[in-house]
């Protein structure tokens, strides 16, 4: 029988290596419900960790080589984010056993989320690459097949740190007050631990939603509730806020007091009230402008309405029918029956006019 050949020689990079693993974990052996006692666990981990390919380890599980394993148990308090594991296998005619194996991670000891590809039969070093950044405080060495744990060598890469039990912070840029166009709000999440995972956001009470932006086109009052998670799983609690889209120009009424001209040829002979109504359903009004005949705006009337229920709100100026000085400024109707007409606009907050 031929003899399996020497495993070939690599270079590494070792500035992420963990080092003195059998002294900063807890270990846990499937051959523990058979009896093994702590001692002989050690022992059989620390052949992993002697530099000497010739020793390799041995976890069966009761007396069976299907799904035995090594689980390293970083403490409470405690997480590591693998980056790769490094991985030999005996260095006999049983080298074969080695495939299949692959890094596992679980912060319960109960679900496990596997982390690599599966080691392939091969005598010399295999480098496991983890996906992910996930920080786990378990991390479990296992093969479903009957490999009875058997393995020369191992070597993790990462780094090891005080659990994240910090949820990550998210901001918004969303607009403080009602805007008048399409508007895009996006969210921007931080952690100092073990990083953003996802921000998750949902649109006025729909489906959840996961990204840092969304854009609103639809008129109206916008409830957006937002939030992100960390690579710990630690969950943000959600902030909500409102998003005012106003695309709408408010409405201006007016009322002449006489109604009617109560002097010759159409012109009025007392002085002549008219009073406004102005009504805007989303943002409010502002202010409504006042200007007589083509002049210079004139006057202002401020309003109380109330935007949220879409009340009204109502002014009135009085004109002096002697006077004939008259003004411009933002004209949408024309109020006929002064002995000079009368135009009006209506102004809010996000600058809608007529």
């Amino acid at each position: 029988m031929a003899q399996p050949m020497a495993p070939s020689c690599s270079v590494a990079d070792e500035s992420d290596l963990i080092t003195n693993v059998t002294g900063i974990t807890y270990l846990i052996d499937s051959t523990s419900t058979s009896g093994r006692t702590a001692a002989q666990t050690l022992q059989q981990v620390n052949y992993l960790f002697d530099g000497n390919a010739s020793t390799n380890s041995d976890f069966r599980l009761n007396g069976s080589g299907s799904g035995s394993y090594i689980t390293f148990d970083f403490k409470e308090g405690n997480q590591v984010t693998l980056s790769s594991v490094e991985l030999l296998a005996r260095q006999d005619r049983y080298y074969n056993r080695i495939a299949g194996t692959v890094v596992q991670g679980s912060n319960d000891n109960t679900t496990w989320t596997t982390l690599t590809k599966a080691a392939v039969s091969t005598l010399d070093w295999q480098m496991l690459q983890v996906s992910g950044s996930v920080p786990y405080r378990y991390i479990r060495m296992y093969n479903p097949g009957a490999w009875f744990g058997n393995m020369a060598e191992l070597r993790f890469h990462g780094v090891v740190k005080p659990a994240d039990v910090t949820p990550p912070v998210t901001t918004d840029d969303a607009p403080q007050g009602p805007v008048n166009k399409d508007t895009t709000v996006s969210f921007k999440a931080a952690d100092d631990g073990s990083g953003v995972a996802a921000t998750y956001f949902t649109v006025d009470g729909g489906t959840e939603q996961t990204g840092n932006k969304v854009t609103l086109t639809a008129e109206g009052r916008h409830t957006l509730v937002y939030w992100s998670a960390d690579r710990a799983g630690n969950l943000e609690q959600p902030h909500t806020i409102t998003v005012i889209i106003d695309k709408t120009s408010p409405v201006t009424t007016a009322t002449v007091n006489p109604e009617a001209p109560n002097g010759g040829n159409g012109w009025y002979k007392s002085n002549v009230s008219v009073s406004f109504n102005v009504y805007d359903n989303l943002s409010g009004t502002a202010k409504t402008e006042i200007s007589l005949d083509g002049g210079k705006h004139m006057a202002d009337i401020h309003g109380t309405g109330n935007a949220e229920s879409g009340q009204q709100i109502h002014g009135e100026l009085p004109f002096d029918g002697q006077s004939g000085e008259c003004g411009n400024g933002e004209v949408d109707r024309l109020q006929s029956g002064c002995d000079c007409p009368v135009g009006y606009g209506i102004r809010r907050g996000v600058r809608n006019v007529q």
